[in-house]
């Protein structure tokens, strides 16, 4: 018998916070305490003044500085000189024979000098108001002020890194000659090169999903920007986690969380990462896939034992995993092939940037564009997008793929999103959910989804999948019985075909009987089956073809 199971959603070009809002970057602190000690000249026979102290140096801003002596100068101020504050020039020592050049420049080419006289230096440390001279150390908008080994400042352009105003300083890290914040930038989140794959956001320093629902069996979830879980649908096993077993036919709270960065909706179970790595399952829980090693359901979030570091949350079907940051994969659970309760870390997996979903087997993307999976060690459908035999637990790449950006499984079938923004899929087809126009047992190897192009986001349920493009357009294919593909025809979709009434989709949850997706106005709307009321609209209709809205109340929105 089938695992009916976990839905799956990417979003790719949206950054939301936690899943699916951007969250919000912290200012780059720029300018700050950047020492500079600076050479500098006087117009007379002056030279080798030293600038000492010369806190928040804008480079691209310092413009006509007077540095003011004539023979010996000690401990003059100099402030508040467009961007420079508090550049002590200190000791200037005994003139010295420097004479300037045609141009007025030093000798060493290092500043221009006005060839007027010297200026006088007053007993309070001012200038004379008759002296003309004056160096002016203005720096050329595209060089960066750098320091060398002496202790000089030179003129390079990658020295010192600026920030996103152009100012020097940098109080995050210097990547490529840019200044970066590690915490938040999607092409360097962690480390310098550390590239997010599409549909993830960088958050913390980590690569997270940038997804805000997720779609069950016959239940979906939201989280909504306060960090706090909302589900509705089918509650037999308690997957609505507000401690009941009642269905509900519009979103409720899921009692206890908060902090809440990512939400993952299964078979007929739930799960949500923490803030601070925790994970959290509630629902049902016959082979331990609410991971707190009993067997018993739970209708309250409970926390998964021996998982603290989680960044990003897996499988939601009889066997969750998590993307960890120090030992790669670990999962929980059974499937009928592994040991119930068994947190196992997957060999193999310390390379995984992103996780997909699925039920029977979990795909995750490497950093070089593979895709891997590893779980049932049958492979009799194609799950894997091999034709090798797989051992359990150990990854096998799926054949063909080299430039994936995205990976996201269903309950026996999985997709990914190539580089050029097309989508292949493989496994069980027999509802044509694999989307290359035919009905087929197996297709055991990558397949383009035909017609299909710009895709942005995209996602795998039960039996059908769906994806989103860049005009904010929805496609669906596969099962139709509940009108899921998003056809008032029941029949099976065979290729994709658009869902009519929905514009402006950014990411998309594929679940068993239901769709539902997150438009860029933070609406959710659903499309399907509602005999357990997982359309979240109050409605009493047993399916619709149409998206309709969440009914969150006030308005409507996440």
């Amino acid at each position: 018998m089938l695992l009916r199971g976990v839905c799956a959603v990417a979003v790719v070009g949206l950054l939301l916070a936690g899943c699916g809002e951007a969250p919000r970057r912290p200012p780059l602190q720029s300018d700050v305490g950047v020492p500079v000690d600076q050479s500098g000249a006087d117009a007379g026979d002056v030279n080798d003044v030293n600038i000492v102290d010369a806190s928040t140096v804008d480079a691209g801003d310092v413009n006509d500085v007077n540095i003011i002596d004539a023979g010996d100068v000690n401990d003059v101020n100099i402030a508040d000189a467009g961007d420079v504050n508090d550049v002590n020039i200190a000791d200037a020592g005994p003139a010295l024979d420097a004479p300037p050049t045609a141009d007025g420049a030093l000798g060493d080419g290092a500043l221009p000098v006005d060839a007027g006289a010297d200026a006088t230096l007053a007993a309070d440390g001012t200038v004379d108001a008759g002296a003309d001279a004056s160096v002016d150390a203005s720096v050329d908008a595209g060089a960066d002020a750098s320091v060398d080994g002496g202790g000089d400042v030179a003129d390079a352009s990658a020295d010192v890194p600026r920030d996103a105003a152009g100012d020097a300083g940098c109080a995050g890290a210097v990547c490529g000659g840019r200044c970066v914040d590690l915490q938040y930038d999607p092409d360097h989140c962690g480390a310098c090169g550390q590239v997010c794959p599409s549909a993830r956001v960088c958050e913390g320093g980590v690569c997270r999903p940038g997804q805000r629902l997720a779609g069950g069996n016959n239940h979906s979830c939201a989280l909504r920007s306060d960090g706090t879980v909302w589900c509705w649908g089918s509650n037999e096993t308690g997957q609505i986690g507000d401690g009941t077993l009642e269905t509900r036919r519009a979103p409720v709270q899921v009692m206890g969380l908060a902090g809440v960065v990512e939400v993952g909706a299964g078979d007929m179970a739930s799960c949500a990462l923490r803030r601070d790595g925790a994970v959290f399952c509630w629902g049902l829980n016959r082979t331990g896939e609410v991971g707190d090693g009993s067997l018993e359901n739970r209708l309250v979030p409970t926390r998964v034992l021996g998982v603290d570091d989680a960044v990003e949350l897996g499988t939601y079907g009889y066997r969750p995993c998590a993307r960890t940051r120090r030992r790669g994969v670990v999962c929980w659970g059974g499937t009928g092939f592994v040991a119930m309760n068994d947190l196992r870390v997957i060999a193999g997996t310390e390379g995984i940037v992103a996780l997909g979903r699925g039920s029977t087997v979990t795909c995750g993307l490497d950093r070089g564009g593979s895709v891997l999976c590893w779980g049932n060690p049958q492979n009799n459908i194609g799950q894997w997008g091999s034709t090798m035999t797989p051992l359990l637990d150990q990854p096998l790449a799926a054949e063909g793929l080299s430039d994936a950006v995205n990976v996201e499984g269903g309950v026996n079938h999985s997709c990914a999103l190539r580089a050029a923004g097309t989508l292949v899929c493989w496994g069980y087809n027999n509802f044509g959910q694999v989307g290359n126009g035919r009905t087929a047992t197996s297709v055991r190897t990558p397949t383009a989804v035909i017609n299909l192009t710009n895709v942005v986001a995209f996602g795998a349920g039960f039996l059908h999948s769906c994806a989103v493009l860049g005009n904010g357009r929805a496609f669906c294919w596969g099962t139709n019985f509940f009108n899921q593909s998003g056809v008032l025809d029941t029949r099976p979709v065979l290729t994709p075909t658009e869902v009519a009434g929905l514009d402006r989709a950014v990411s998309i949850a594929v679940g068993g009987d239901q769709t539902c997706a997150l438009r860029d106005d933070l609406s959710v709307w659903c499309w399907g089956g509602n005999r357990s009321g997982q359309l979240g609209d109050n409605s009493p209709v047993n399916s619709r073809e149409t998206p309709g809205p969440v009914a969150f109340g006030s308005h409507n929105t996440l």
